[in-house]
């Protein structure tokens, strides 16, 4: 398991990421029963219930919806039940936000006057639509936080220099310009992080309270990655990126 230092210095925020060690998390490249001893082994180690989960189910569009206890728990036992959109916010202690991943963006918010916390999957797609910047938006609008409470870390997932393509469609959008480079002749490489990193600071986010992990899912060999397994399904899984608060 994986674990941000910085958010560590927060006693009341419960958070991990869990790598191959702690095996496939997702329905869709599992038995059902192997990935529940998965997921269940997994909160163990961090002491959470799973009765107190709502999984997030992604959408790749920019739908973020705010947890209440009521909603708990959801999408834990089975696929139906999850939450489908692309973010989730809570400032309900003892409810775990759980997302699961394999290269795109796990982004955990946190405000750390207000005790909200968000946890936002962004992929390309999504990142095209401003995820980030809503749910920047969204913080402010339901539970009035200020972007300069707030934290940011984007966890494992694949880098620009791993990121690579003959053609990317965004090649003649002004605000993808600046992610977008030649990587060689035949190829481009996109930098998500880069991009995130912008829409953030336009929300108000200071570069200080920025932190990324170093992990590169694409190079590492600890996660889950559709990068480096596209092309052997029996390889491929998803790793759990997991985050609440505890009263």
């Amino acid at each position: 398991m994986y674990q941000i230092g910085k958010f560590k210095e927060f006693k009341e925020i419960v958070h991990g990421f869990s790598t191959k060690a702690d095996g496939n998390m997702s329905f869709l490249y599992g038995s059902k029963k192997t990935v529940l001893q998965n997921r269940l082994k997994f909160l163990e180690t961090l002491k959470i219930d799973s009765n107190n989960c709502v999984v997030l189910t992604v959408l790749h569009g920019k739908k973020i919806k705010n947890v209440l206890s009521k909603d708990i728990p959801c999408g834990f036992y089975n696929f139906d039940s999850s939450i489908k959109a692309d973010g989730l916010i809570t400032n309900k202690n003892n409810v775990f936000l759980f997302l699961l991943i394999a290269d795109c963006l796990p982004i955990i918010l946190y405000d750390k006057k207000r005790k909200v916390i968000s946890l936002v999957h962004a992929g390309w797609k999504n990142i095209d639509k401003n995820i980030t910047s809503l749910a920047v938006k969204k913080m402010k609008n339901i539970y009035s936080s200020n972007p300069e409470d707030i934290l940011i870390f984007i966890g494992p997932s694949i880098r620009r220099k791993s990121y690579i393509f003959k053609s990317v469609n965004q090649e003649g959008s002004l605000r993808w310009k600046p992610f977008i480079k030649k990587f060689s002749p035949n190829s481009y490489s996109v930098d998500l992080v880069g991009f995130v990193k912008k829409q953030l600071i336009d929300s108000g986010i200071s570069t200080n309270n920025i932190f990324v992990s170093v992990i590169d899912t694409a190079k590492s060999k600890n996660y889950y990655s559709f990068y480096q397994d596209k092309k052997n399904f029996k390889r491929q899984g998803r790793f759990a990126c997991i985050v609440g608060l505890r009263s």
